[in-house]
């Protein structure tokens, strides 16, 4: 099987199926991975950044913001992203066109990454 690149892989899947997935179908380092796997970031975010892919943090947000004005899912997800190299973006995912927050998360994105 040749490899692939310049397409994104959706990386939904247990860090067990990932390899599996990732060493079966030889995938490139050169493609970068948009990874939805919340429940098991840490795992999953390391695994495709010690591959070498870089990656994109596509996550679910269509959460409210606590009173507080914090974003949960984004804060997690930011805060996995620091252990890893190689995370370079962040998308806003909405299935419920829910962009009130949209702003607020461009805001913590921002102040993550020091600009």
């Amino acid at each position: 099987m040749s490899a692939c690149k310049g397409v994104l892989v959706r990386a939904r899947l247990t860090t067990q199926a990932s390899r599996a997935v990732a060493s079966k179908a030889a995938i490139d380092g050169g493609v970068t991975v948009a990874n939805w796997n919340f429940e098991q970031r840490d795992a999953s975010l390391a695994f495709f950044a010690g591959r070498g892919h870089k990656q994109l943090i596509a996550g679910y947000y269509d959460q409210p913001a606590t009173p507080n004005g914090a974003l949960p899912a984004l804060d997690a997800w930011l805060a996995s992203a620091k252990s890893v190299k190689n995370v370079d973006a962040v998308m806003y995912t909405t299935w419920q066109a829910k962009y009130d927050d949209l702003e607020k998360f461009a805001e913590r994105v921002r102040a993550s990454a020091g600009k």
